[in-house]
């Protein structure tokens, strides 16, 4: 069989995805709103209830806690990264991606991009807001956006793409699918611009389907640019060495770094300044936003983890203001240094706090110890392994936990101790629909993990092989 191809396709990946059918809610329908409607409005006109008028004598002290409950609400909504109206600190990468597509997009010149970066340092943030807000780049291309993660079997990426493409539902056979995508790009009007996120998740045996896709801008009258983002930063030297050989399959090469001390200080504050202080009486002082800053930086630089222990700490000083407010006493309406550290002990462990000197109870427990030292003893039998499944993660784990006689936990639960240590920030979970298949990965040097544990004796023992 002759082809021009770099790559066969004879794909080799999982089960079939099903269509998922959306649900409507009846609830939302027009007519029980307004039966809904109007039990409300003979409620509140019900006259001379007992219950109205017991109610009466506590109604100053419950609305003062409902006035908090919204306050700390509306704050914790300002902090999540569903409100992206500002890019602070990658101005650079948002002028590189914008150069990179109007290059080629006035040159009617197929391309294709590799960006990485570590999670929570804005690469799918950027990419969306030059293909939402470049108003040109909207009039001379077709975009098209696609999350990888929603896929069980990896070549289901293309009749996804065709789908979007073509605006109706297609579903063929993988090598038809392929095919009928090569006319669609060379058929074209205008030049397409295929945005692939989490594209790592589409990994199989061979890398038939991201071959294929890196091939696609490259095949004669192809349209196509393509842009794939994942958190490696080797993906395509380590998974797509092919690509390398030719310069024509050579994707251009864009990393994010982890974000600043400097730049999430800059988003927080942002982020606050939305809240007036006619919206909100809860603060954050300024010392406690720049050491929330300094440990996430340190570690990660994943602005989301910043934001989730500042959401974390508001939380905690909403609960305090409910409790002071029962007891009639003045609450704390700002977070402080201590709020924020409670958090980041809580969700970092010893990797940014050092272990209290007086303390006697262990930070994590024992089966969590037990399943990084799984992780360990699996990775060090296969010499280059740096990933393994959860499948196999657990066969490792109970074989351990069997031979010093603990009892192990279901396998349906080691996801769950898996996004445990993830949150630590020592293990790294790579999800998957099919949970099984999830990949597991270290977040630190393997040096660190005993001292991050805290439990040198247990993880040398498992490595070894004896009894702790």
């Amino acid at each position: 069989m002759q082809s021009t191809t770099i790559l066969s396709y004879g794909f080799r990946c999982r089960k079939a995805r099903s269509n998922a059918v959306e649900k409507s809610d009846a609830l939302s329908h027009p007519r029980n709103a307004n039966v809904n409607g109007k039990r409300k409005l003979d409620r509140d006109c019900t006259v001379g209830s007992p219950k109205k008028s017991r109610e009466t004598s506590t109604s100053v002290t419950k609305g003062s806690t409902k006035e908090h409950l919204y306050e700390g609400r509306k704050f914790k909504n300002i902090l999540t990264t569903s409100i992206d109206d500002r890019i602070i600190g990658r101005s650079q990468y948002v002028d590189e991606i914008k150069k990179f597509l109007q290059q080629h997009i006035s040159q009617c010149k197929a391309a294709s991009m590799y960006v990485s970066g570590a999670p929570g340092t804005g690469k799918t943030l950027c990419l969306k807001k030059v293909a939402a807000n470049d108003q040109d780049l909207a009039d001379m291309a077709t975009i098209i956006y696609i999350n990888c993660m929603t896929f069980k079997k990896a070549e289901a990426v293309f009749n996804q793409i065709l789908s979007k493409l073509l605006d109706c539902e297609i579903c063929l056979p993988a090598r038809a699918a392929v095919e009928k995508l090569h006319k669609a790009i060379c058929s074209s009007d205008s030049m397409i611009v295929l945005i692939v996120d989490e594209i790592d998740q589409l990994e199989c045996k061979g890398q038939e389907v991201l071959y294929t896709l890196f091939e696609l801008p490259s095949i004669p009258r192809s349209k196509l640019i393509l842009i794939g983002v994942a958190n490696s930063l080797d993906l395509t030297d380590r998974s797509l060495p092919r690509l390398s050989r030719l310069d024509k399959y050579k994707p251009k090469l864009l990393h994010f770094p982890p974000y600043t001390k400097d730049e999430i200080i800059s988003i927080l504050e942002n982020r606050i300044s939305m809240i007036t202080s006619n919206d909100s009486t809860i603060g954050l002082d300024k010392s406690a936003l720049e050491y929330c800053a300094r440990k996430v930086s340190a570690v990660s630089g994943d602005i989301r983890k910043a934001l989730d222990i500042c959401r974390r700490a508001i939380e905690i000083v909403e609960k305090n203001i409910n409790l002071n407010m029962i007891d009639n006493t003045n609450p704390n309406k700002s977070v402080r240094i201590s709020d924020v550290a409670g958090v980041i002990s809580e969700v970092y462990g010893s990797r940014i706090l050092p272990t209290m000197k007086n303390s006697t109870e262990p930070t994590i427990p024992l089966q969590q110890k037990l399943l990084v030292g799984a992780f360990l003893l699996t990775i060090k039998k296969v010499r280059g392994v740096k990933e393994i499944t959860i499948a196999k993660l657990f066969e490792s784990y109970r074989a351990v936990c069997k031979k010093r006689q603990i009892q192990a936990v279901y396998e349906s639960e080691i996801a769950n101790l898996c996004s445990l240590l993830e949150a630590r920030g020592i293990l790294r979970l790579k999800k998957n629909k099919e949970v099984r298949f999830s990949k597991v990965c270290l977040a630190i040097n393997e040096t660190e993990v005993a001292t991050a544990l805290k439990d040198q004796t247990l993880i040398s023992a498992i490595l070894s092989g004896t009894d702790a």
